[in-house]
């Protein structure tokens, strides 16, 4: 049967994602499907690669978007602009422009017919600010363009959707302020929707029906599924997990950056003594997840809480010392998270803070301690990997797999610890290695592998059909003029 395809790609300019999209696109059309496009010439206030609305942006992404439906065929598909608003839904949208939002959690519970847009729009914020607790009065018109776009795009596809009916929508991620509403409409109409991501490897991209790829419990079903769906043996499951975190102990890029490449190896802190008790936490950036439900810190405020109630708890011992590694991808970051970690060091003299930048070796620090802490970071089952006691304070994908010490409380970890001092015990972890295989091989092997997409780094993917040149997904000279120039 020969189905509608209907993909919306309100912005271009992200390499890798809307080459991700391509390929879809060449792969429904090859299998006889019809596929059209929809795309924003300009008309939303703010989105995520252009929360200003800079021409020289919008000229950007309108001129990737034209090179890339070159190397599709503009003849093979139908293009078209998103925006179809009525004259009554312009004026629910105009409210927007004057509505004074004085909490976050005001801005969190605005939805329209039942789509949490405030949640996207604060998703899209810290997305941009690199700010969980922003001050929504000191970012009020932003926070009001972003409402009218989100408000834009919703009901722009309400009226799509509901008068001509695809067969499946594609979109890319799902969680932002422009793509949110549409993921909310699909979901309540009962069409199928397939929202593309990175996966776990360079040469793979997630589809992940109906949901986006963040969701907590599907993705702890998807790592099961992709372990016991596999045809390989036991055997060959381990040694491709064990090449995933040989990978990433070396520094070897992934699907994104390495974050631990300018990290020495072996190097670990000079006062880091054998004879104390040695404690590492490793945090993670606190924006990454607060606009999806169901990732809440069970037992914290949020991590920088969790981590002053441990230090608080544990000061007038002098032989237990605590390290935490700030994660690299805070470096250039300065927010309410690490103008707090900047400061805890001199309120307590049991922390060692690991700068985001500091040569200090990620991996050589997990093996000098005796206990790795993580609130969520992949250091946790990284560390399962590397046979170190790995306790989890907080919510990951890998916390049902097994090997780790999951305190039901703070009051439990201070126990687990306490007990630690006095005879060198923990809670033994069950399942150590099927753990961490499981974990490894569905990063190693989730997702579709590219066939047209190719991957050069995180930044730079070429496009390429049987017996052709390879084809780069380029903005026009003026454009990059344009953007040069910052108009």
């Amino acid at each position: 049967m020969k189905k509608k395809i209907l993909f919306y790609s309100p912005y271009t300019i992200f390499p890798f994602h809307f080459e991700t999209e391509l390929e879809l696109a060449e792969k429904y059309l090859n299998q006889g499907h019809s596929v059209t496009f929809l795309f924003c010439d300009g008309d939303l206030p703010s989105c995520d690669v252009n929360p200003n609305h800079k021409y020289s942006v919008c000229a950007v992404c309108k001129s990737r978007r034209n090179s890339g439906m070159k190397w599709l065929g503009k003849d093979k598909v139908k293009v078209e602009n998103f925006y179809q608003v009525t004259e009554a839904q312009k004026q629910v949208i105009q409210s927007f422009q004057s509505i004074d939002i004085l909490s976050l959690e005001q801005l969190k519970n605005i939805s329209i017919n039942g789509s949490d847009i405030g949640m996207a729009v604060y998703g899209s914020l810290i997305c941009n600010l690199r700010e969980p607790y922003l001050d929504p009065t000191e970012y009020i018109n932003l926070i009001r363009k972003n409402l009218i776009a989100a408000a834009i795009v919703h009901f722009s596809f309400k009226n799509r959707l509901e008068k001509d009916r695809p067969n499946e929508v594609i979109i890319f991620n799902g969680r932002m302020a422009p793509l949110r509403p549409v993921l909310r409409l699909t979901q309540s109409l009962g069409i199928t929707t397939y929202v593309h991501e990175r996966a776990g490897d360079l040469n793979r991209y997630s589809l992940t029906p109906n949901i986006y790829p963040h969701d907590l419990n599907f993705m702890k079903q998807e790592i099961e599924l992709t372990y016991h769906n596999s045809p390989l043996s036991e055997s060959e499951k381990s040694t491709i997990a064990n090449e995933w975190f040989e990978e990433r102990s070396n520094n070897h890029p992934q699907a994104w950056v390495s974050f631990t490449d300018q990290q020495k190896k072996d190097l670990i802190p000079e006062s880091l003594n054998s004879q104390n008790i040695n404690i590492a936490i490793f945090n993670s950036s606190e924006d990454e997840m607060m606009s999806i439900e169901g990732w809440s810190n069970p037992f914290y405020k949020d991590q920088n809480d969790g981590i002053h109630k441990i230090l608080n708890t544990f000061k007038d011992f002098d032989n237990i010392k605590f390290f935490l590694r700030v994660h690299p991808n805070l470096s250039k970051t300065d927010n309410s998270q690490t103008r707090f970690l900047k400061n805890i060091s001199s309120r307590f003299s049991n922390i060692e803070i690991i700068a985001p930048s500091s040569p200090i070796s990620t991996y050589s620090l997990i093996n000098a301690c005796d206990i790795v802490i993580t609130f969520g970071s992949t250091v946790g089952i990284e560390a399962v990997y590397q046979s170190k006691p790995s306790i989890l304070m907080g919510r990951a994908i890998y916390e049902d797999l097994g090997g780790l010490i999951l305190p039901s409380s703070h009051l439990d970890l201070v126990n687990v610890i306490s007990n630690y001092m006095l005879t060198r015990e923990l809670p033994k972890a069950k399942d150590s290695k099927i753990a961490f295989v499981k974990y490894g091989f569905f990063q190693k092997t989730y997702g579709c592998l590219f066939e047209f997409v190719k991957p050069y780094n995180a930044f730079s993917v070429s496009l390429q059909r049987d017996n052709e040149n390879e084809y780069f997904v380029q903005p026009s000279f003026l454009a990059k003029v344009l953007n040069k120039l910052k108009l």
